[in-house]
């Protein structure tokens, strides 16, 4: 892999050389997308046996519009084969799908050299079929490793129509080759759907002809029966010249089916957030508005290997919100927008910091989320001189315009980027999902590890105990099986999966967070029952927090009557 690694940095040198009548502003992107694509992936085969499902990053969570008991959250794993969680009780419970994308690669591409690759998203249709768009950077069959104009970057695309347990693989939306001189490529795809079963997926594509008009963000859609994506006549976000590009692709469709894109719009002079939508289906976009000027995207970074400009968006009727971060003067700044008129105007940018942080914190990596007149806002707040930092989230109940006076830990415990290190992937974006009151997210952080691991929870905006976190990893590592009686009155049963034999720290922890006990358990590989002494324990609302040696953390909220 190593080998492999070098000869990747060798050919983006090689892909910039040869590449003189493109843009300064291209050649530098596709550099970032070699990187990215490959960065923290270590290419194993498609065998899956023993491998350490739950490491990895960038999750995108879904859930459906027609049952909202079924959901999906779908990230990058480590191994390159990208993982998909499922659930279909709300999210109280969930499980791996039984997807394998390096052997769909392999279908849709034999014998090709996987190299990397990113951004799996997911929609659940009215039919619970799920489909599934992803990205893998490859060397197909014949070609040579040392020529760049031999490596393909593709948008994939499979459904399952028995909710994850057998794959289909579907026609790729595009396919191209890094050097542009083909039909060009996209990046960082994102996908939606609307009430008429009609799929969306929008991204940056990277073409050579700047003549041809569809440089920028471009959107795809499968319109329903069809069993493949058509791509848009128009370009969502077009880019003003040939020294210009769009990246960060968000796509979201409303009630209405309204589609609204935004992104970060680069020219010589300015980097900017910007915003569009289309009234017809996909079919026509207006102008594109500017939220930010003069964005500023860091040449090295700050906290973690990837925090950047993008931007997150979330539609509710006819209010429109936007977060991003800045970087200014080596501070990772975050900000967020709203709009009342279903995007036309939009707030001046307000700044999470001033909210609730100040200067002491890098605000890294935003994201929104609206619906039924409820916005939530999360984000990694870190330390900037101990490069500690915890994922919260804030709530406003007066569609954006204030957030509530406290926020609250999503994370529960701190990951320390300054272990975690510049050299490891974290990826450029978390998720989130609002379902009336209930924010649904999906996150990635390093707590209790030297690696990213994704975990979801759900926070109640209309419950006073949200303050209790319950997090729980997307992992095969360590699984809750049952916790009763929730109330407890003498004992709280546990019943714990775990992959391996090692121990497990049991922690309860009052509302207040003091510590109250502490016991540590020996665990052996497969089910482990523990039954915890709780006839001591004074009447009130705690949170159970269980660790083990590899860095897993499960948190659950319990009472005592």
């Amino acid at each position: 892999m190593k080998t492999i690694r070098l000869l990747l940095a060798l050919c983006a040198t090689l892909l910039v050389l040869n590449t003189q009548a493109q843009s300064d502003i291209t050649r530098r992107l596709v550099e970032e997308i070699i990187e990215e694509k490959t960065k923290g992936i270590t290419i194993r085969s498609s065998n899956r046996d023993n491998e350490d499902i739950g490491v990895g990053a960038e999750p995108f969570i879904h859930q459906s519009k027609f049952d909202s008991n079924l959901m999906g959250i779908a990230y990058m794993g480590t191994a390159a084969n990208w993982e998909l969680s499922l659930s279909n009780d709300g999210g109280s419970s969930w499980t791996l799908a039984n997807l394998n994308t390096i052997d769909l690669l392999t279908e849709v591409q034999p014998n090709s050299q996987l190299l990397g690759g990113g951004d799996p998203n997911l929609v659940i249709d009215e039919n619970n079929t799920i489909h599934l768009t992803f990205i893998y950077l490859f060397l197909p069959e014949g070609g040579d490793i040392t020529n760049q104009s031999d490596f393909v970057l593709e948008v994939f695309y499979a459904y399952s129509d028995d909710f994850g347990v057998t794959w289909t693989a579907g026609e790729s939306l595009v396919s191209g080759t890094l050097d542009q001189n083909d039909s060009g490529f996209v990046d960082r795809t994102w996908m939606d759907i609307d009430a008429n079963q009609n799929i969306y997926c929008g991204g940056t594509h990277f073409s050579s002809n700047s003549e041809t008009g569809d440089q920028g963000t471009i959107v795809f859609k499968k319109e329903d029966g069809n069993l493949s994506f058509n791509q848009m006549a128009e370009t969502a976000i077009p880019v003003p010249s040939a020294n210009a590009q769009t990246q960060f692709t968000n796509v979201v469709v409303d009630e209405m089916g309204q589609v609204h894109v935004s992104g970060i719009l680069i020219t010589p002079s300015s980097e900017s957030i910007v915003y569009s939508k289309s009234d017809a289906n996909g079919e026509n976009y207006a102008e594109h508005i500017e939220i930010a000027s003069s964005v500023g995207i860091p040449e090295s970074t700050e906290v973690h290997s990837r925090e950047n400009s993008a931007a997150s968006l979330a539609v509710d009727g006819e209010n429109v919100y936007i977060a991003w971060s800045d970087f200014q003067d080596g501070d990772v700044l975050g900000y967020y927008v709203y709009s009342h008129d279903g995007g036309e105007t939009f707030s001046s940018p307000i700044s999470i910091g001033d909210l609730f942080s100040g200067d002491a914190y890098h605000i890294v990596m935003p994201c929104i989320a609206a619906d039924d007149g409820h916005m939530v806002l999360t984000w990694h707040t870190v330390n900037k001189t101990t490069l500690e930092g915890q994922y919260i989230a804030a709530y406003s109940d007066d569609l954006g315009e204030t957030l509530s006076s406290g926020y609250y830990n999503v994370s529960d415990d701190f990951t320390s980027f300054s272990d975690f290190g510049l050299t490891s992937f974290l990826g450029d974006y978390n998720s989130i999902k609002m379902d009336g009151s209930i924010a649904h997210i999906a996150w990635c952080d390093a707590q209790s590890s030297s690696e990213p691991r994704v975990y979801y929870t759900a926070l109640d905006f209309n419950i006073a105990s949200t303050s209790i976190a319950e997090i729980q990893p997307l992992s095969n590592q360590l699984e809750l099986l049952k916790l009763y009686p929730n109330p407890a009155i003498e004992n709280l049963n546990i019943a714990i999966n775990n992959t391996t034999a090692n121990s497990l720290s049991i922690q309860i922890i009052s509302s207040e967070g003091k510590l109250i006990s502490t016991q540590i358990v020996k665990l052996t590989q497969g089910e482990n029952k523990i039954k915890l002494d709780t006839s001591k324990l004074p009447k009130g609302f705690y949170q159970l927090k269980m660790a083990n040696n590899n860095g897993y953390v499960i948190t659950k909220k319990i009472s005592k009557l």
